[in-house]
C-alpha cells in the first residue's frame, strides 16, 4: 500500500462564518511554522486571507473578509 503526500494541502481544524466572513483555522505551532504557512488559502473556492495566530492555542487563523491582492 502506498501513501500519497499532499505538499500543498492543509487540514483545517475549525471553520466557520462569522458577521458573513469564512474563516478557517489551522495548526501553528510556533512563530518559526507561522512564517512558513500560506499568506491566502482556498476553502471550497473561497479565498482567505492568514490574519493572524495564536500561541496559546497553537493555531493561526485566515479570513475571507480581508483585502488579497495579486503580485503584478
Amino acid at each position: 500500500m502506498k501513501v500519497q503526500v499532499m505538499k500543498d494541502e492543509m487540514v483545517a481544524l475549525e471553520v466557520g462564518v462569522v458577521d458573513g466572513d469564512t474563516y478557517v483555522v489551522v495548526a501553528c505551532h510556533d512563530y518559526d511554522h507561522l512564517k512558513t504557512l500560506p499568506q491566502v488559502v482556498s476553502y471550497n473556492g473561497i479565498r482567505c486571507g492568514r490574519t493572524g495566530w495564536n500561541s496559546d492555542r497553537n493555531v493561526a487563523y485566515y479570513r475571507s473578509g480581508v483585502h488579497i491582492v495579486t503580485k503584478a
